[in-house]
């Protein structure tokens, strides 16, 4: 087991880093005062062994569709009652992908709760689709299909997300495990595939402060700031990583510090990152697939802001980037340095972009609709300047306790209308949750989906949803290739302009 870097020779008195954390988590509206699933667990790498899917496995039943009598407004009737396209092996695949990522136990195919729900406005997948055929082909340029999954806490605990990864690279290839941020945004924090530290750096996202505007923060939308030669940061991959292809990203600026980057203890090189303006700087280099401690540490003669590390392998394949920070909101995009941001996500060259957003928005009574619905139209047109062909889609938060629902519906509704004008699809988590008091449900099934604080899902509640997603996201996909012919269109959800 890997020992967390407090324990490192090289570490220094970890409370400045615990102080820090807390008074993170103090802002994080998203918790309401509970913590995450699995927080009181010890902390380190979690890497999926092909180990924990073996045994018998026997088909996974397709999730129910929504009747249309049982889902609540904002969801739609359907000219049709779409379901997902499955086979024998994809039914086999999903269940391997449930198992992977519940750490060995049963997976979700005998859950009662919940609905398929399709895509609408499923042609503006039609982008992600093809490079799916490319990449399976083998006609895709640089061999990689990368989706960036952004988000708040839902998303930050990289279980939706990681069955999405390890479904699709199960099916089309292993990419790699993609951005990993140096360090931790808050306690909260968490890989599938690797663990992460720091200590001397502050950090910095558009929650973190209230006078953030136009903050340099990389792909990920935070980062690590830091001058003195006390600030160490670091990430270990697991032992069955596949990454052989590495870089950090950090920020080219005046008067900046430099960096000793070490892999596994041994110094690799120094970095400067001192120029005449701000950029994004990259640098590159290789190891071998498996366990490694890649660590950064100051040299201490200048700032230096570091946002995180890609991992990628040799192969052809899949890489999803989890991009969530909890508590965090759709239009704090638009405190981010867009110069840099489209730098950066330009050189991700995603196939697929996703947003959950939506939980922390409908909890804050101060943000008027109107005022959402334009921020939110001025995040989308940021990432149309970025990405104008890229496919989009934004994933609806689930239901919500009761007291919140009103503005739950509303802040989804606008999302919907949102998203077909910046050809986007949108995917409703309250209609697939079972629509109005299913939360509720979902914290009293057994085994429980969601947390008391009816907000978070459980990992085995995560899993189930990310199934769904998958499903929605691919079903275009599947139904033409496994039927040979277009899959029937949902209802009010006209072709991408």
């Amino acid at each position: 087991m890997v020992k967390p870097l407090r324990s490192l020779p090289q570490a220094h008195a970890a409370s400045g880093v615990r102080a820090l954390t807390l008074l993170l988590a103090t802002g994080c509206a998203a918790w309401l005062g509970s913590a995450p699933p699995d927080a009181g667990q010890a902390r380190g790498p979690a890497p999926i062994s092909a180990a924990a899917a073996t045994g018998p496995l026997r088909p996974a039943a397709p999730l129910p569709v929504a009747p249309a009598s049982e889902v609540k407004a904002p969801s739609r009737a359907l000219e049709v009652a779409p379901r997902p396209a499955l086979d024998g092996e994809l039914e086999l695949l999903r269940r391997r992908a449930q198992t992977r990522v519940l750490r060995g136990e049963p997976a979700v195919d005998s859950l009662a709760l919940g609905h398929f729900v399709a895509i609408e406005n499923e042609a503006a997948l039609s982008g992600f689709h093809a490079a799916l055929a490319r990449l399976r082909e083998g006609r895709d340029t640089d061999g990689k299909l990368r989706i960036l999954s952004y988000g708040a806490s839902h998303t930050q605990s990289d279980l939706y997300t990681g069955y999405l990864r390890v479904y699709l690279q199960s099916r089309f290839g292993d990419g790699g495990q993609g951005f990993v941020m140096l360090g931790r945004v808050n306690r909260w924090y968490r890989t599938l595939d690797s663990f992460t530290d720091h200590q001397g750096f502050q950090v910095v996202h558009a929650r973190s402060r209230s006078d953030a505007e136009h903050e340099p923060l990389g792909l990920f939308g935070a980062a690590l700031s830091g001058k003195y030669a006390d600030g160490y940061a670091e990430v270990v991959t697991a032992k069955d990583s596949p990454n052989r292809r590495f870089e950090i990203q950090y920020l080219v600026q005046p008067g900046g510090g430099d960096f000793n980057l070490q892999i596994d203890g041994k110094p690799l090189a120094r970095v400067e990152t001192r120029a005449n303006g701000e950029r994004l700087g990259v640098y590159s280099f290789q190891t071998t697939p498996g366990l490694h401690r890649i660590g950064v540490r100051l040299s201490g003669n200048g700032p230096v802001r570091l946002f995180g590390v890609i991992g990628e392998s040799d192969s052809p394949g899949v890489v999803i980037d989890t991009l969530g920070i909890s508590g965090s909101r759709m239009i704090d995009q638009l405190r981010w340095d867009e110069p840099i941001w489209t730098e950066a996500v330009r050189r991700r060259a995603p196939d697929l972009i996703t947003f959950a957003y939506g939980t922390n928005e409908a909890a804050d009574a101060r943000l008027s609709v109107a005022s959402y619905e334009a921020k939110l139209r001025a995040v989308l047109a940021r990432m149309r300047r970025a990405l104008p062909d890229t496919s989009c889609v934004l994933l609806a938060p689930f239901d919500l306790a009761s007291k919140v629902r009103p503005r739950l519906l509303k802040v989804s509704e606008v999302q919907r209308r949102v998203s077909r004008d910046f050809s986007c699809g949108f995917w409703d988590g309250y209609a697939f949750m079972g629509g109005q008091g299913s939360i509720r449900r979902w914290v009293y099934a057994r085994p429980p989906l969601a947390s008391p604080d009816q907000i978070h899902l459980t990992r085995r509640g995560y899993v189930y949803a990310g199934t769904a997603m998958g499903d929605a996201l691919m079903r275009a996909y599947d139904a033409a290739t496994l039927q040979g012919s277009e899959p029937a269109r949902v209802a009010g959800s006209p072709a991408a302009p």
